[in-house]
């Protein structure tokens, strides 16, 4: 699963109104997905008031062009068989037999040119790729060039993101206590999890889900009995001993949902107990595990004694490669790898949000922005996974990581800005994001995580308050 720290957990709680004058200005009458705008408002906002042409509504062109494209597109994936199959028979018809010494020898060579061919003109035909060389005159989408448009309105997504919450709220028993919440993952038949009930809360906070199904006090207390001996939570399928990552999580949700102080400082000195290279060597040499302390303590304990120390130990872990371009891999340290891309845009956030509590440091915002243009350059939009896997006593502690690439490369840019240079791969992680669901519910590999939900809603949040113009 993979759990995440956002820079604005409490956006639309704290500017409910802003939130919904945004959603009106740049979402309704459009489809997610569609139309890829560099207009201003002033044009957005034409484009918007114009009536569509008489003889046929816009929805029934817009219909008919992708059937079309659709069309044209399997005509020309059916081009390099036939040329192979017509390349073959030609070849066989034409080709003297005086040439060969064996008639045999006659049709591997008309198999072989007649596959040539055809490879020839799959490569031809296959989309090209952005590639490093690319993206200095990589050119932004205009208003005309479209995409696939019915992955809904932006209402319309977090509509279904709130309908599935709500359904999937549930209170069960976990031993001897009751406990209310979610799962990890939607539709999954077993009692609520701390990093479910989590996920759960924090996007009942970005979507302001007031609804009295969802008991917000009891998930927290359910959350907070879910704890394991000595403190902390870890994963249900990690050991019964809290672990710094899944703590640093939960965290990320309990005290933007209401914790008094007292309790916030204990959790608080819980996770700093747990960074502790003797008490955990393998959890220290890990990016995903320090990023997410690094923007826990950054943001709820700035003053923490060891937050310098772990941003240290992150600036000073980037992956081989150009020093100019750091870059990050599952390891800290790891000289041999070239980088990975989910794990760059997760030092990104977590270097920008410790930057804005340690402005001394002015460093850490210059690393940051010279990671982004690697990840602009690198632009790996592929989602990964990895295991972070501990010794314990003498069993195996391992812990299965997801990383949602599109929603943490989205919010990685959004944190550097507008800059022509990122525009176009901010709008394709986006598009990204927008694609990996249905109906405002985020699936992957046939199952419906809650987390890559909150990461999804989240990333569309956050570009819908942040930018001028639709980004998607």
């Amino acid at each position: 699963m993979d759990q995440s720290h956002w820079p604005y957990p409490n956006a639309i709680n704290e500017d409910c109104s802003r939130f919904a004058k945004c959603q009106k200005a740049v979402v309704i009458g459009r489809r997610v997905g569609s139309t890829m705008s560099t207009a201003g408002p002033k044009t957005t906002a034409v484009a918007a008031s114009s009536q569509p042409e008489p003889g046929r509504s816009r929805p029934d062109r817009a219909k008919w062009s992708d059937r079309l494209r659709l069309l044209l597109r399997a005509l020309a994936g059916l081009g390099p068989f036939a040329l192979t199959f017509s390349t073959y028979s030609l070849l066989l018809d034409h080709l003297p037999e005086e040439w060969f010494s064996q008639d045999w020898l006659r049709y591997v060579f008309a198999v072989v040119i007649a596959l040539c061919a055809g490879l020839l003109l799959r490569l031809i035909l296959q989309p090209k790729k952005i590639g490093a060389g690319d993206l200095g005159s990589a050119k932004v989408p205009e208003a005309r060039q479209s995409v696939e448009n019915d992955h809904g309105t932006l209402p319309e997504i977090f509509d279904g993101t709130r309908r599935r919450l709500l359904h999937d709220y549930r209170c069960r028993q976990r031993g001897d206590t009751e406990v209310c919440g979610w799962s990890q993952f939607y539709g999954d038949d077993v009692p609520p999890s701390a990093i479910g009930s989590s996920y759960g809360l924090r996007i009942a906070m970005a979507l302001d889900v007031r609804d009295v199904t969802v008991e917000r006090h009891r998930v927290i207390e359910s959350i907070l009995a879910m704890q394991r001996p000595g403190g902390g939570w870890s994963a249900s399928n990690q050991r019964e001993v809290g672990r710094p990552e899944v703590t640093a999580w939960v965290l990320g949700a309990l005290v933007p949902a209401g914790l008094s102080r007292a309790v916030r400082q204990r959790l608080v000195g819980t996770l700093e107990r747990m960074l502790d290279e003797e008490r955990d060597p393998d959890g220290m040499r890990s990016t995903c595990v320090v990023t997410s302390a690094v923007s826990t303590l950054a943001r709820f304990a700035p003053d923490s004694p060891l937050l310098p120390d772990l941003v240290d130990r992150l600036t000073r872990g980037t992956a081989g490669g150009d020093r100019d371009r750091p870059r990050w891999a599952a390891t800290l340290g790891d000289k041999r790898s070239t980088g990975s891309v989910p794990h760059t845009a997760r030092a990104i956030v977590a270097l920008h949000r410790v930057a804005a509590v340690l402005p001394e440091r002015r460093e850490l915002s210059e690393q940051a922005r010279a990671a982004a243009e690697w990840v602009c350059e690198s632009f790996d939009l592929g989602i990964q996974d990895e295991q972070i896997r501990r010794k314990y006593n003498d069993e195996v502690d391992a812990l299965l990581v997801y990383h949602f690439t599109p929603a943490w490369v989205a919010r990685a840019l959004l944190l550097e800005g507008h800059e022509p240079l990122r525009s176009t791969q901010l709008k394709e992680a986006v598009r990204a994001v927008v694609r990996s669901q249905e109906r405002g519910i985020w699936r992957w590999r046939d199952r419906e995580p809650i987390w890559m939900a909150y990461q999804g809603v989240s990333v569309l949040r956050d570009v819908a308050l942040r930018a001028r113009a639709p980004m998607y």
